[in-house]
Formats: structure tokens, sequence, C-alpha cells
């Protein structure tokens, strides 16, 4: 089987990472700069950035429209669960502050977060007035309520037309400061989600949104055991470095395009899960 890969040669060690791994599970790789001249009814494509996963599934969009700027976008992925609110049982919002805040005028410490940034290097921990930050930073940022962290959690999924295919998990321990999102944590990996309303909220999203590919949703948990949601990363993580995610979202997603056939995960069924 021949698996084309569609990049835009920008992060180029996912890139090799990814093509090795399909290489050692026996497919022909071809490595292209675009999806020209390819068909996704005839041909097993997988990308590694958002916007070429648009390009790939376009012509199945509802209403054509780009879900993976609506995902990757962590101001436009706010306001559609804001409007979505039946998605988020048992799972909250952090509190956020955007040009429409009319509240009280606090000084603190913030987290201001680029709307299109992919990795904590795009993070600022901010102590400002919020309506000066709000003035300064909402047009391409989010400001954001600082949690207390308990656990960082994070979920990859592989989809398509909004079933899930295959999961991998990481769940946090030990302490979390803001350089923890730089030099890394220590994690529980595994192949299922065990918390109830995270599992409903991935089933009833991707559904929603008719979802094709791969994608990542990151959730903290406080103190209080409060699970909050982050943001979502519509593309491959940088967790493909772990061995078990090509195995556990890579795998399902290619072998269901190769097969033509759409072989749903059963999240629910316990005697699948693992853990590494």
């Amino acid at each position: 089987m021949k698996v084309y890969i569609v990049t835009d040669f920008g992060l180029p060690k996912r890139l090799e990472v990814l093509k090795s791994r399909c290489l050692s599970s026996g497919f022909e790789v071809e490595v292209v700069g675009n999806v020209q001249g390819l068909d996704i009814d005839k041909d097993v494509i997988i990308s590694t950035n958002e916007g070429y996963q648009y390009d790939i599934f376009e012509k199945y969009l509802p209403l054509k429209a780009n879900v993976y700027v609506l995902l990757n976008d962590k101001i436009k992925f706010y306001y559609f669960l804001k409007e979505n609110r039946d998605l988020l049982q048992g799972i909250r919002l952090i509190p956020t502050y955007g040009k429409s805040y009319k509240g009280p005028n606090i000084t603190k410490t913030f987290l201001v977060k680029n709307k299109d940034g992919w990795a904590s290097e795009f993070n600022q921990i901010i102590h400002g007035n919020i309506y000066e930050l709000i003035q300064q930073y909402s047009h391409k940022h989010q400001v954001q309520e600082i949690i207390d962290v308990k656990h960082i959690y994070g979920i990859s999924c592989s989809c398509l037309f909004g079933k899930i295919l295959g999961i991998y998990s990481y769940k946090s321990f030990g302490p979390i400061t803001p350089e923890s999102y730089v030099t890394g944590f220590d994690a529980i990996r595994t192949n299922h989600v065990d918390i109830p309303a995270v599992r409903v909220f991935l089933k009833k999203i991707f559904k929603r949104l008719k979802y094709n590919g791969i994608v990542e949703m990151e959730f903290i948990i406080d103190h209080h055991d409060i699970i909050y949601i982050m943001e979502c990363n519509p593309r491959i993580s940088g967790s493909l470095m772990i061995p078990h995610y090509f195995d556990w979202v890579i795998m399902p997603y290619l072998n269901c395009l190769h097969q033509r056939k759409i072989v749903e995960l059963n999240m629910d069924d316990k005697s699948l899960w693992c853990k590494i």
C-alpha cells in the first residue's frame, strides 16, 4: 500500500518520524507538497498540518466550512464552544477576556496565548491590568485566567466522517509549573479516555463537525478535579515521537482509508484499554 504524506516541510523532524514509521510498517511512501493529482476516494493520504487536512477533505466538509481553521484558532474555538454548550456537560471553559468584557477593573497575572500558536513557546504569563491587556493583545491572542493545574490531559484522535478510529492519551503526574510546558512532564500514556465526560465530549464534537483527519484536544484538571477544555490542535501531535502514537492513532486511520471502510473504535470497551 502506498501512503502520500502531504506537508509544508515546516516540522522536518516530525515529517521524518512519520515517514520512517510508515516505511517500517510496510507502506510505500511518497512525500508531496500539495494534493494536486491526488484523489481522496482512491489514494491513502495523510497530512502533517491542519491546512492540508482541509485540502484533502474539503469536498466532504458540511457547507464547505473550514473546520480546521475553526479548531486551530483558540479564540474561534472558544466562541464555538460557547455557542454549543451542550457539548460541555461536566467540562468547563477557562475564563477568558476579550473586547466584549465589561467587568471589574482587574490587575493581576494572566496567561496570554497566541490564537494560532502551536506550542507553549507562544504563551506568555503577564501581570497587568485586564483592560490594558485586552487592548494590546485581544486581536491576535486569547487572554485567560491561570488555572492551578493538577493534570494536563491530552487526547489525540484519528477520525473519519465524525467517527473515532483510534486514540492516544496522556495524563501528566507530578507538579506542573509554567516551565513544565517547555521542559516537559512525566505522564501516563494510554489508548483510551478514562474520564466519561471527556469521552462524551469527544464523541459529540467530532460527530457534530463530521471531522476527518488527526486532531488533539487538550484539557486541564485542577486541584479540585474540575475539568477545563484548554485548546484544540487539528493535526498530528508532537506525541508522534512516542511509538505507540503511531500504532494507536495513525495506523487505524491509514488502514481505514486503505480498506475504504470505517472501523469505529468502541471507546467504552475496557477490555481494549492498555497503558504505557
